[in-house]
């Protein structure tokens, strides 16, 4: 049960999907078992704990994290763990009742527990620990010479394990015991965060309180808390140790928080109420549940997204080519059916002379870009967003082959950097956006009526105020307006919304062959500001990893050693005074020229703030009449949102306009934008500027936001200072556009 994929050969992973072998069903053993757990454990605490205490204990064993991770995970930890509680409390009750037949019950349950994990043979520790300390501490805990014979002997079977694979490998032994792994503050640190550092807190209080449990009792378990740790850590010295090896210490941790907390609640009650009592249990209670949530709501479909990837670069894989994927055992079972050796390891990726697909983390993604295995032109689609967890963002690559350049990926996707068909129904608007209704624009008017039912609100970025109508969305599918919130001829001003425009100037500027994005940017600037980084490169500003230590005050900025390594958001203005003096021109009036206008945007309905305002920090155009500056919060003595828009503000004699953002346009404007995003950029049949990762949308704070999807969706909306809604999703579609007839905003 809870059968582990990395564990299974190559050739076996074809049998295992033939069989039936599938993600539910590797799981649904694990997850009865987790569930198992919580009851069997409670029932098994009484005596250790007590009858309240064992039910405080399952409340907490049934929402801990960490134990719902494991039992969804088709990995053996779950079925592990469900023994060794097993054999940790029968143990304590064998020294207890002298019974050599519970204690052989919990060696037999031991060496369950060791055959799932082989770290469970850090119970002989606590085993030890337990006699030696008892003996000094309180009543020693006798065990005969019969109990010596039991436990020596369920040792000895867990130990001629090991020993039998070593002696039939010669690599199981180096692979095991001659690599360093993780540091061992890292595994103490880690583990105490994936139990909860509020947990541990009060589970190490709860065993210091002379009354909560019996001495015996909670040195036994204070030794199950914490010896795992510690013997973890030891063998991360020379050995790969994880933080996942010290799950077995979760059980003791929650006894004895659940102990502390009933004899909290017993001591303080009559003095302050059953209510105040119960607080302490409440906020552990509590920050449980709100972990829950955390991993539930920011991190619900980390796991199926592999599959979505590998399906997409099936459709599009090739012949010749090989697919790398970060957890090759993973790889291996969902793209078998491509071929042998097709699936390799990301570390092979710049070893290959064919394409190559990667879909990896974005952790291993910033690692094969270090060392250039992969560069940022290759870079497709990342299938999620997780703002706050950007290492569990899945990313998908496309190398193209070292002998010949292979054509683009195949049309059909809404990929970054791969061009999405463009269905036939698709239009273009003139001065004036035509309206349909749902039905007209193909799609289910019930779900549609509900969406648009929404009521948004005006938002709002450092300060800045959007009162009485001054916010505005609006929302078009394949060339026609299907409603708007607030004001659709609203502008104001995002920090960050700019950013796309940024990408705009940078792709046409290679489009027209003025620069490859790979320059450096005193190379094609001699006089840039010599702190731009030595190897700072026109894409790394874009990137925002500049390699400076330029930054707005919120996201730390780096030193120059440190080309394309941390966020420094400075590098967008950076960017900006590097095309200004590139093109020679105001970036502003190159967008006009080369692209807005073909697409019914006149000059002036739009604006884009100099870099000689923001620093003065000026209010924007459309402020509030009571908003004297830019963003009232960011402003004081030493501290101010323009402070890290420096010098030059005019190059080659033009106004730099730009950096991280600070562009004005309308929603229905911006609808017009996104609609050529999503056309791959062409507008009526005329290519305007190449689809690749720097032509894209961008959210900036405060509820503005460009973007657009691609294929048979063809959604766009231009969002300014609007917050509450979400984009359209694609369950609201029926079906293909219907032959339009113009309208009017319903």
């Amino acid at each position: 049960s809870g059968a582990d994929l990395q564990s299974v050969e190559p050739g076996d992973f074809g049998a295992l999907r033939a069989a039936g072998v599938t993600p539910f069903a590797l799981r649904i053993v694990p997850a009865i078992i987790g569930s198992l757990t919580v009851p069997v454990a409670a029932i098994m605490s009484r005596r250790l704990l007590g009858t309240r205490q064992s039910l405080v204990l399952a409340v907490l064993l049934a929402i801990a994290p960490w134990h719902l991770y494991w039992s969804q995970g088709a990995r053996f930890y779950a079925t592990q763990f469900f023994f060794y509680v097993i054999a940790y409390i029968l143990y304590f009750e064998a020294t207890e009742d002298q019974s050599l037949k519970k204690l052989a019950l919990a060696m037999f349950f031991f060496v369950c527990a060791f055959n799932a994990q082989y770290t469970s043979l850090v119970f002989v520790f606590i085993i030890a620990a337990d006699w030696l300390i008892s003996r000094i501490t309180y009543s020693p805990v006798h065990l005969s010479a019969g109990s010596f014979v039991i436990i020596g002997f369920a040792v000895a079977c867990c130990v001629a394990m090991p020993v039998f694979l070593m002696l039939g490998s010669d690599t199981y032994a180096a692979s095991h015991f001659a690599v360093t792994g993780n540091p061992p503050w890292y595994i103490a640190v880690s583990i105490i965060a994936f139990v909860h550092p509020v947990v541990v807190l009060t589970a190490l209080v709860s065993g210091m309180m002379k009354g909560a449990l019996p001495t015996r009792n909670r040195i036994y378990l204070l030794l199950g808390a914490l010896v795992p740790i510690l013997v973890m850590s030891t063998l991360s010295f020379r050995s790969y140790s994880g933080s996942r090896y010290g799950l077995v210490c979760l059980y003791p941790m929650l006894a004895l928080s659940a102990a502390g907390l009933v004899h909290l609640y017993d001591v303080i009650a009559p003095k302050v109420g059953r209510f105040a009592a119960a607080l302490p249990l409440l906020l552990v209670l509590g920050t449980y549940l709100l972990s829950d949530v955390n991993y539930f709501k920011l991190e619900h479909g980390f796991r199926p997204r592999w599959s979505t990837a590998a399906e997409l670069v099936r459709a599009q894989y090739q012949s010749g080519e090989k697919v790398a994927v970060g957890l090759h055992h993973l790889g291996l079972y969902l793209l078998d059916d491509l071929g042998d050796d097709v699936v390799i390891p990301i570390y092979d990726v710049g070893s290959q002379n064919a394409g190559v697909w990667v879909i990896t983390t974005r952790e291993d993604s910033e690692w094969l870009l270090e060392r250039s295995v992969i560069k940022r032109e290759d870079y497709l689609r990342t299938l999620t967003t997780y703002y706050f967890f950007p290492r569990h963002q899945i990313d998908v690559w496309y190398r193209a082959p070292t002998t010949a350049l292979r054509a683009p990926p195949a049309v059909g996707f809404d990929w970054y950097g791969a061009e999405s068909r463009i269905p036939d129904w698709v239009v273009y608007p003139g001065a004036e956006w035509t309206w349909l209704d749902a039905e007209q624009a193909g799609l289910h008017s019930d779900r549609w009526a509900k969406y648009v039912a929404t009521r948004p609100t005006p938002g709002g970025c450092g300060g800045d105020i959007h009162t009485e109508g001054r916010w505005g969305t609006c929302v078009q599918r394949g060339g026609h307006m299907l409603h708007c919130w607030g004001d659709p001829d609203y502008t104001f001003n995002s920090a960050s919304l700019g950013k796309a425009f940024n990408g705009f100037v940078l792709q046409l500027a290679i489009d027209r062959g003025l620069v490859t994005g790979d320059e450096r940017v005193c190379a094609v600037w001699p006089e840039c500001p010599s702190d731009c980084g030595p190897a700072s490169t026109l894409r790394n500003l874009f990137h925002m990893r500049g390699g400076f230590d330029v930054s707005n005050g919120f996201l730390d900025g780096c030193d120059n050693t440190r080309c394309g390594g941390e966020y420094s958001s400075g590098g967008q203005w950076r960017l900006n005074q590097t095309l200004t003096h590139v093109l020679d021109e105001n970036l502003k009036d190159f967008l006009d020229r080369e692209l807005f206008r073909h697409i019914g945007i006149d000059a002036e309905d739009w604006y884009w703030l100099s870099g000689r305002d923001v620093h003065a920090n000026k209010a924007p155009p459309n402020a509030a009449p009571e908003q004297e500056v830019l963003y009232p919060d960011y402003t004081g003595k030493d501290r101010w949102y323009g402070c890290f828009v420096d010098p030059p503000y005019v190059v080659r004699g033009h106004d730099v306009v730009g950096g991280g953002g600070w562009v004005g346009m309308s929603p229905k404007d911006l609808a017009r934008v996104g609609l050529l995003l999503a056309s791959n950029g062409t507008w009526a049949g005329r290519k305007l500027i190449s689809k690749t990762n720097l032509v894209d949308g961008h959210e900036g704070c405060g509820g503005s936001d460009l973007h657009a999807r691609g294929g048979d969706s063809m959604f766009a909306w231009g969002r300014v200072a609007t917050l509450g809604i979400e984009f359209p999703d694609d369950s609201l579609i029926a079906g293909p556009m219907k032959t339009p007839s113009g309208g009017k905003n319903p």
